[in-house]
């Protein structure tokens, strides 16, 4: 399962960027698109089903290695910024909700502010490719 899981996500990478590189309609983005793969987080159902747990990080860990790998640095990975770590969402700040999967506003608001730099980077690169 998780070569299938890995194969759909980096085929859609992959159709990101050939498509850019075929755009023949638009000089501006043509073979500048960069794509961002953002790691999948712990949560609750991880914590009680270590599969889960194994099967997120073996992703985590493969596309981390095809970004590395990705021709031109065009594809990008980020580890999920805020830990979920034995049922504590972040720093028991509230990030995560009781559900123990799905972030709060409050978390959702961090995430936000942890990525924002890293699009910004990303975006950077386009201009000067």
């Amino acid at each position: 399962k998780t070569s299938v899981i890995l194969s759909q996500i980096t085929e859609l990478h992959k159709a990101v960027l050939e498509c850019s590189m075929d755009d023949e309609k638009n000089d501006r983005t043509k073979g500048k698109l960069h794509t961002l793969a953002l790691g999948i987080p712990g949560s609750l159902f991880q914590d009680h089903m270590p599969v889960a747990a194994k099967m997120a990080a073996d992703v985590n860990s493969a596309l981390k290695s095809f970004a590395e790998s990705s021709p031109g640095g065009k594809m990008h990975y980020i580890d999920f910024p805020i830990p979920y770590i034995n049922g504590v969402g972040g720093d028991g700040d509230g990030s995560w909700n009781e559900d123990g999967v799905h972030m709060t506003k409050k978390g959702y608001n961090r995430l936000a502010k942890q990525l924002a730099p890293k699009v910004k980077d990303i975006l950077d690169r386009m201009d000067s490719d």
